[in-house]
């Protein structure tokens, strides 16, 4: 097999270099018309990195002399875990490491230089690779199971590598690789029309003296006419089938003009802004609109809170107060779904401060009763989009266009709605409440996708109504960093999704507090743990892609939050820094910025200019920041820039950075506009314009050897 893969693409002219361990098999393999490999130059290099496991005092023996000899259980482990060895032996770990180093140092640097690899090798040795490739967790990597001879490729495109077929799920999602020189004799790439198959593997004159390429050619449609008479339902056509688009996605280059791009870029714009509201619970009379940037029109609304609620024992022991998060909630709609012309028509004048009462005052005795007793879960319930249920769903493109129709009705279905509002659990009381918040829901123009809180962190996204249908995996994970390390006084909430084709995770933090020296390796752990704890649950239900499960996994990443990192000056540097409006001078002493330049915190997230001044501590209800009014040094606290919002990821542009002036709690928000590109899938059947091809649908998948899958029907 390895062989034939090999001569086939050195007929495309893709000279690959053929890699394969030292067994005697792997070296027959590549042997197999060793003529031919010697004549057209094709590399074979041997390496023992990619040796199958050593298994020790176990090698040599089967299954029952092992069994008998150590007992079942601990043959079991031995064989199957990935960091125990067997006595005097490798575990699948020590086995990824020399595997993945020589990948790292060999056949990397081939594929940077625009070569093409096989790589043939036993299957703890190709497991280890593709835990690399793939990302997988030791405990994904046990479970992978690879066919023998059935080749996966994986494209290495711009430092990273794209898998064509992922080796997670059946092995019918692999996709096979097969000469450029075959395919048009087989599907005929003539514009006058497609020849019969048997009229495709009769030689031309100049090619009746290759014997390789017919033999293989006759190979290839000996084993499909005897699949397809064992198995009658093959006979489908693949476009049919469910599956379909992960095949798609190829670019066969023996196409004589181009086909349309699946995807194209559109550019979305995304609002950010993380506030620490220092325990306070807000009233009715709080105003968001200019801490929003409501005229601005953002797509996409990710809005992080920290201390919605006093940090007390009974908060973080006993029971969440979720009071204020609702509160927040209602405050939030109430800004983003104002009638348009009321906007001129508010007297605030800074965001957070007390709207004057007139004749326009949007307020009334009924939003005051519902401030009274709100409830988390029925008004998110209630600004939550029409269907949002499905927004858990899985919506990768392995639908077809009907279902993704259908998939966008439900979102309009009024049943959905009537189902989001009334429950049997809802007390009347908690529905009259629900008539009496501000603003109809029908009449929104924004809508809420998720919510959720641990403690005092809170971290809500709201989306533009036309959006909703073309958001799904959405999912949520939280991790405690506080008391015990555990407790959710201090830590993350993280919420996962995906927008069309592109995934997004914004990270939602309160870091370890402290000013004392050594206190941001504290801030630091924090990160490293999130980072490595937080594991969004699996929802995917096409076996060619994979929603990310980790947070760096993603294609955008947004953290926003108080990361309480301080500045290494002491309090009478600060202020003289201050006083003159020094803020670059400050910067160079930032902890975050010293911890990312030193490559110990963030790798590969941005910043944005800091052009505001420290938005940490000031006194209550004051643009004085605590130390100016406190006489006692314990009290006082040196500004700094605590809280921050960074990025990860290509296509992401920040537009705005900025700070709000309200006065509610110690900590000015933090604000920032992304415009993010997302990959949408191409509104037309087939072509744009531009784009032209007269032959017919090439139905090469009936060329590819398969297997029956219980998933693909």
């Amino acid at each position: 097999m390895t062989a034939m893969l090999a001569m086939t693409q050195h007929h495309q002219k893709k000279v690959p270099i053929i890699i394969h361990n030292e067994s005697e098999q792997a070296t027959t393999w590549t042997q197999v018309y060793s003529e031919k490999t010697r004549k057209q130059s094709i590399p074979v290099i041997t390496a023992w990195q990619l040796n199958e496991r050593m298994y020790g005092e176990l090698q040599g023996l089967n299954k029952e002399e092992t069994a008998e000899r150590y007992g079942k259980e601990t043959v079991h482990e031995w064989r199957r875990s990935f960091d125990i060895p067997p006595p005097k032996g490798e575990s699948l770990e020590m086995c990824s490491r020399r595997a993945v180093a020589y990948f790292e140092d060999s056949i990397e640097p081939q594929l940077k230089s625009g070569k093409h690899v096989m790589v043939a090798a036993h299957g703890n040795s190709l497991r280890s690779i593709i835990m690399y490739l793939e990302k997988l967790t030791s405990q994904e990597v046990i479970s992978l199971e690879l066919s023998t001879g059935i080749p996966l490729l994986y494209i290495y495109k711009g430092g990273n590598f794209i898998s064509r077929g992922s080796p997670v799920g059946p092995t019918e999602a692999g996709v096979y690789a097969y000469s450029q020189s075959i395919l048009p004799k087989i599907f005929g790439s003539k514009r006058n029309g497609r020849g019969s198959e048997e009229d495709a593997l009769k030689p031309s004159s100049a090619e009746e003296g290759d014997g390789f390429t017919l033999d293989l050619e006759k190979k290839i449609e000996t084993r499909r006419k005897a699949f397809m008479e064992a198995s009658p339902i093959m006979r489908k056509s693949f476009s049919e089938r469910e599956t379909s688009p992960g095949i798609e996605g190829l670019n066969l280059s023996n196409f004589e003009r181009p086909m349309a791009p699946e995807t194209e870029l559109q550019s979305f714009r995304i609002f950010v802004a993380t506030w620490n509201v220092g325990g306070k619970s807000p009233n009715y009379d709080l105003n968001l609109q200019d801490f929003l940037l409501v005229e601005g029109s953002a797509d996409i609304y990710v809005l992080g809170f920290q201390e919605i609620v006093p940090l007390s024992a009974g908060n973080v022991l006993v029971i969440e107060d979720n009071e204020p998060a609702a509160k927040w909630l209602a405050l939030i709609h109430q800004a983003l779904n104002r009638p348009r012309n009321e906007y001129s028509d508010s007297s605030d004048s800074g965001s957070g401060s007390k709207a004057h009462s007139s004749s326009k005052e949007t307020k009334s005795p009924a939003s005051l009763n519902f401030f009274q007793k709100p409830s988390l879960k029925v008004i998110s319930r209630n600004f939550r989009a029409e269907g949002s249920s499905l927004l858990k769903a899985c919506n990768c493109p392995v639908e077809s266009p009907s279902r993704e129709r259908r998939r966008i009705r439900k979102f309009s279905d009024p049943m959905n709605k009537l189902d989001n509002e009334i429950r049997g659990e809802d007390t009347v009381e908690e529905l009259l409440s629900i008539a009496e918040i501000p603003s109809s829901p029908s009449q929104s123009r924004y809508s809420l996708i998720s919510s959720k809180q641990m403690v005092g962190i809170f971290l809500t996204i709201w989306t533009k109504k036309e959006l909703v249908p073309h958001i799904g995996h959405l999912r949520t994970d939280s991790v405690g960093r506080g008391i015990m390390g555990c407790l959710g006084n201090k830590g993350c909430i993280s919420m996962s999704m995906s927008l069309h084709q592109t995934s997004f995770c914004f990270v939602c933090s309160h870091l370890a507090s402290g000013e004392k020296e050594g206190d941001e390796l504290k801030r630091n752990a924090d990160v490293s743990e999130i980072l490595k704890s937080t594991q969004f649950p699996r929802i995917c239900k096409n076996p060619c892609r994979r929603a990310p499960d980790k947070i760096v996994d993603h294609d955008r990443i947004i953290w926003l939050g108080d990361l309480n990192y301080r500045v290494a000056l002491t309090y009478e540097e600060t202020r003289v820094l201050l006083e003159d409006n020094d803020w670059d001078t400050l910067l160079e002493k930032d902890q975050l910025n010293l911890e990312r330049d030193a490559g110990r915190v963030f790798n590969g997230f941005k910043e944005g200019r800091i052009v505001f001044a420290p938005t940490y501590k000031y006194s209550h209800n004051s643009d004085s920041y605590a130390g100016e009014t406190v006489k006692s040094k314990k009290k006082r606290r040196t500004p700094a820039w605590c809280d921050r919002i960074l990025w990860r990821g290509n296509g992401i542009e920040q537009l705005s950075y900025i700070r709000g002036e309200s006065r509610f709690s110690d900590h000015r928000p933090v604000c920032a506009v992304f415009s993010v590109d997302v990959e949408v899938r191409s509104r037309n059947n087939r072509f744009r314009k531009g784009y032209s091809y007269t032959s017919p649908r090439l139905e090469y998948e009936d060329f590819i050897p398969q297997r029956h899958s219980f998933y693909d029907y």
